[in-house]
């Protein structure tokens, strides 16, 4: 079992953590128990959200110590000098193996939807394995909007193979697709996996270094987490 909400690095200017999923990335009125307040807690001080990642999302989250900071990090998002690299787990097969979905996403108050009005998303992807029902990407969103990710896939018909909003909120078990599962009397099966597949891997920029007009570039990576890691084995072995 991998480290929950782990530090994987932090200077004078911000904190990376492994997200684990089931966390709450900001406060809100019913929840104070989030990863900021956590993150705040274990450090001693606070931290501002430089972007955020699902609840029910996994992988590399960005806290920055100070507004400058902050600040900065915005302006490379905005920009698009910030590299996020995803894995994710489709419902059925990509009729393409690679590609860009070019959706425009309209985020209002009320809702978040494609819409040809709202803004211009765009997310680049590329197949890493498939499976009789399901398939495995590597996504790179090339802008920074709502609920791309999620609407992007979902919009072409491939959603992620858990999510309440957009898909289906159904867990995955080994006996959906294994042959001649046979269960354990009296034990009752547990899902391989049942929350949003969805998991950040990888997150590149660069920032100015202590010396003048030199910049740092900065990589940080997470492993997949277990519950993703054993879905995608039992797939591999028996649902190729």
């Amino acid at each position: 079992m991998k480290n929950e909400n782990e530090i994987i690095y932090q200077d004078d200017n911000f904190v990376v953590v492994n997200k684990t999923s089931g966390f709450l990335v900001f406060d809100d009125k019913e929840n104070k128990n989030t990863l900021k307040s956590i993150v705040e807690k274990h450090i001693g001080q606070e931290v501002f959200c430089v972007y955020s990642l699902d609840k029910e999302a996994s992988g590399v989250l960005v806290f920055a110590k100070n507004k400058k900071t902050l600040k900065l990090l915005h302006e490379l998002f905005r920009e698009g000098k910030v590299l996020r690299q995803y894995v994710l787990l489709l419902s059925g097969v990509l009729e393409n193996d690679n590609g860009t979905i070019d959706q425009r996403i309209l985020v209002s108050k009320d809702s978040v939807h494609i819409d040809s009005e709202g803004q211009k998303a765009l997310t680049k992807y590329e197949t890493i394995e498939k499976f009789c029902g399901y398939t495995l990407v590597k996504a790179t969103p090339l802008t920074q909007v709502r609920k791309q990710i999620r609407l992007h896939f979902w919009s072409i018909g491939n959603p992620l193979a858990i999510d309440k909003e957009y898909a289906g909120s159904s867990p995955i078990f080994l006996s959906s697709f294994k042959r001649r599962y046979k269960s354990k009397p009296d034990i009752e099966e547990k899902p391989l996996i049942s929350r949003l597949t969805m998991h950040c891997e990888k997150i590149e920029f660069e920032m100015p270094a202590a010396a003048k007009n030199e910049t740092k570039k900065y990589v940080f990576k997470s492993s997949l987490p277990d519950d993703l890691e054993i879905t995608i084995k039992q797939l591999r072995k028996y649902y190729k």
